[in-house]
């Protein structure tokens, strides 16, 4: 007996990363009714010891889940964003240039105690992922 959890595992995660690939093909066989041989037929070929005789349909589940949830986090991130420029619309924040604010030396430098630096470093957390709202 196959144990699912680690081929599922592998499949969410190859989702995850080829999203867009795999949408673009689903689009494309619901267009032609033809499934080139791409990312899609690459996960139903990963599921086929656990989705029985049609792993495409397993594999279309897993992409409509990974699409969505990057649909999820992209209006999160949005939202964010949202919020953030509407607190800087309405507060006075300038660098304080007393300790690591970025200058024309070096752009990436941040002062953890500078209002302004802080809108940065939070802005990158929300575009990259690493904080959520």
């Amino acid at each position: 007996m196959v144990d699912p959890k680690p081929i599922m595992a592998a499949a969410k995660a190859f989702a995850q990363r080829h999203y867009v690939e795999l949408a673009a093909e689903e689009l494309e066989w619901q267009d032609t009714a033809l499934l080139r041989n791409g990312r899609m037929r690459e996960l139903a070929e990963m599921l086929k010891p656990i989705a029985g005789h049609d792993p495409l349909v397993l594999a279309k589940n897993l992409t409509h889940r990974a699409a969505l949830e990057a649909v999820a986090r992209v209006a999160e991130l949005e939202a964010a964003l949202r919020q953030l420029l509407g607190t800087l619309q309405h507060a006075d924040i300038s660098h304080r240039y007393q300790g690591d604010c970025p200058d024309a030396s070096d752009y990436n430098r941040r002062d953890p105690e500078c209002p302004a630096c802080q809108v940065m470093v939070r802005a990158a957390a929300l575009l990259s992922g690493k904080e959520r709202m």
